[in-house]
């Protein structure tokens, strides 16, 4: 079936085919419609859920972790200053190994109070253990909401994951969207059998533990995280199978003959593609690389299609102090490689400024030029809008 439905909507819709036993919510914007949408499946008899309204995001996650441990399918969605709220549970939620999922519209960080599109939130949360995927399209939400729980289940995983996407640019923008039959999503989930509680067996959860016994703890959960990509592309493959599509750690465009790759994460990888076919028109030679998986890094498969360039460019839309996030994650996956690239980094679309594909067509230019001069690599900013 084919649906016009915002980015809110499809990730309602994502997240009513995976089943979920219980939906914790708190609005905040721009993410308010995810659960309402939820509300409305519950009340029209279309979704079997208990819906627990709470008062505040450090409650939606406290009550998330609560249920996973119980043993049910969990799922909720936040934003910006709520995701914030929330983050002393998000560590609770990735060290107790609760497979919940969670759908965050990004937003800039307040002050001053901004409703638009920034990435700050969503780089804040890369330290807390959750699995971090962004998408692109109205589409890949849906569908990337549906994996989240088959890549969180999974018995070598069982960590929370996000599913981010972009305020606004996606968020309230419709699209066209294909909601997948619900007997065909029950087949590919299957059932959810995970509980450390036992009735018969009481016993204390995450008390106080000795450094070495803790050390154990955490040892297990990095070992569970570098699993991830693994896992992530046995599930796509899976998914593209059964429903035709899918997404795997990155998505490529025209890079395997260009001298210069854009790397980029969001919806402004749309605009970043526009004007690679536009450089290509003047003959340029340009191809794009966007990232998918923004935790666990996609390391060795950046590396592959980055490292016999000679121009990189990324394009981080939220600050990371003194460098940005992709641009420090690029940088790193190139260290030993002969002869790598050089690598410019664009603080751009930050604060919900919009870019241009005159702007991105814009900065390879310049870059190219500074790359003859000689200019040594770093951070740079495309300030965005008209």
């Amino acid at each position: 079936m084919k649906e016009i439905l915002s980015g809110n909507v499809a990730a309602a819709y994502g997240a009513k085919l995976a089943k979920p036993d219980v939906i914790s919510a708190y609005p905040i914007t721009p993410q308010t419609p995810v659960v309402e949408k939820l509300s409305e499946f519950i009340s029209e008899g279309e979704l079997d859920s208990r819906y627990l309204k709470v008062e505040s995001e450090h409650s939606v996650m406290s009550t998330c972790i609560g249920a996973s441990i119980g043993g049910a399918r969990t799922f909720t969605a936040t934003s910006s200053q709520g995701l914030a709220l929330m983050q002393e549970m998000l560590f609770w939620a990735a060290n107790g190994r609760c497979p919940i999922v969670m759908a965050n519209v990004n937003r800039g960080m307040a002050p001053p109070w901004s409703m638009w599109s920034d990435h700050t939130d969503f780089i804040a949360q890369s330290s807390t253990g959750w699995v971090q995927l962004f998408c692109h399209t109205n589409q890949e939400i849906l569908d990337t909401i549906i994996q989240a729980y088959r890549i969180a289940e999974d018995e070598r995983v069982m960590l929370p994951v996000m599913v981010s996407y972009d305020a606004f640019d996606l968020s309230h923008m419709s699209e066209e969207v294909k909601i997948p039959e619900e007997e065909k999503v029950e087949d590919f989930l299957s059932s959810f059998d995970f509980s450390p509680i036992d009735l018969d067996e009481p016993k204390l959860l995450w008390g106080a533990a000795f450094p070495e016994d803790a050390l154990g703890f955490r040892q297990d959960m990095v070992d569970s995280m570098n699993n991830v990509i693994g896992v992530i592309e046995e599930v796509r493959k899976e998914f593209q199978t059964r429903f035709g599509r899918g997404t795997g750690l990155i998505e490529t465009y025209e890079c395997e003959s260009a001298e210069t790759v854009l790397v980029t994460i969001g919806s402004l990888s749309g605009t970043a593609r526009v004007a690679v076919d536009w450089l290509n028109d003047e003959e340029y030679s340009v191809g794009l690389a966007r990232i998918k998986s923004f935790n666990p890094f996609p390391v060795a498969e950046l590396r592959e299609v980055l490292r016999e360039k000679e121009l990189v460019l990324t394009f981080d839309r939220g600050l990371s102090f003194n460098r940005g996030a992709i641009y420090s994650g690029v940088r790193d996956l190139l260290y030993g490689v002969e002869e790598p690239p050089t690598v410019y980094g664009y603080y751009a679309g930050v604060a919900g400024t919009s870019v241009s594909r005159e702007e991105f067509a814009e900065s390879v230019k310049n870059s190219v030029e500074d790359l003859r001069k000689g200019f040594k690599e770093g951070m740079r900013w495309i300030a965005g809008g008209d």
